[in-house]
């Protein structure tokens, strides 16, 4: 999906994919995607709130509580 070039400057698809990294803890990359992702978007609001999921997933110490589970819906 990468390579498709309509899809290059749509922000849900690194915001997609940097959520199911975070699902399975793969944070250093989710970060990336999360960063990636932020630039793409032209709300302001959204792209602070991308900026913060990404600096979260550095250090998730900071704010604790705020990335999501990696526990489905079934598991809870």
């Amino acid at each position: 999906l990468d390579d498709t070039s309509a899809l290059a400057s749509y922000h849900l698809l690194p915001s997609a994919r940097a959520d199911l990294l975070l699902q399975l803890n793969r944070r250093q990359e989710a970060r990336a995607e999360f960063e990636r992702a932020a630039p793409l978007t032209r709300n302001e609001v959204e792209r602070r709130h991308l900026l913060d999921l990404a600096e979260t997933c550095a250090d998730p110490a900071k704010h604790p509580g705020q990335l999501p589970s990696s526990r489905t819906a079934r598991e809870q």
